[in-house]
């Protein structure tokens, strides 16, 4: 292959090399970070809860779906870390804090997504961290007490027509995994169990908004991208030998 056609098949390649990560972006895990209002909805949980919440985690959106919901919207794989199961969850890595310090993790979340399944008319995306109570899955979940009742779950939703403070529009248009999560705000509620009683009572957010966090190349992406530079300049070098030669 002659130098100058060499180079330009090293640019063609690193271009298409370029295009490929940049198609590919969209469905590698993001980090998220969130952050709510300073108070809770309730009384009872402001008393321990006023500060808000912020923290971290990660969304992926190229996990599969696992099932349909009764309610009509579709659930995505979770609960399982993929350490466990070989197969990405759509939500892992969790970690943040609520109120005065009390600091919460979990490992794998799943994702329910609705197009218009909420009454057949509104839109719902729901991000939970724990299954159900009673359901044959792990629990990852590493939380606090607070009055004697104990963290049970940690979730985050959006739903068509809520107001908070904005009202949320018609946001989806299938039941797919979004490929980013919603730029408007939505509620970030804690789930709690009162250790004598059994009793269940939610602790609630408006203003939940969660960010992407920029995310840092993988090793992977830097060892392909720096072989594309290396074949470009093998074939800039190729070129100055044999221009050198003719003289």
């Amino acid at each position: 292959m002659k130098p100058n056609r060499l180079a330009n098949f090293a640019a063609s390649a690193t271009l298409a090399l370029l295009m490929f990560l940049a198609g590919h972006a969209v469905a590698a895990p993001v980090t998220y970070s969130f952050s709510t209002n300073a108070s809770p909805l309730d009384g009872f949980a402001s008393l321990f809860l006023s500060g808000g919440a912020s923290g971290t985690f990660v969304y992926d959106s190229s996990a599969i779906a696992v099932g349909v919901a009764p309610a009509g919207f579709v659930n995505y794989r979770g609960f399982i870390t993929e350490a466990d199961s070989g197969l990405i969850s759509s939500l892992s890595d969790l970690t943040g804090t609520v109120g005065a310090g009390f600091t919460f993790t979990d490992l794998s979340g799943s994702t329910g997504v609705g197009n218009e399944s909420i009454g057949g008319t509104a839109d719902f995306l729901h991000l939970v961290f724990e299954p159900s109570p009673g359901v044959n899955l792990p629990t990852n979940l590493t939380g606090f007490d607070i009055g004697g009742a104990k963290l049970e779950n940690v979730r985050m939703i959006w739903v068509e027509g809520q107001f908070n403070p904005e009202p949320i529009p018609d946001f989806l248009s299938d039941q797919a995994l979004p490929n980013a999560l919603p730029s408007f705000h939505g509620r970030m509620m804690f789930d709690f169990v009162d250790a004598e009683s059994g009793f269940r009572f939610t602790s609630t957010f408006d203003g939940l908004t969660v960010s992407a966090v920029t995310a840092v190349p993988e090793p992977e992406t830097y060892a392909m991208l720096l072989a594309g530079l290396a074949l470009l300049g093998f074939a800039a070098s190729r070129r100055r030998i044999k221009s050198v030669q003719r003289r």
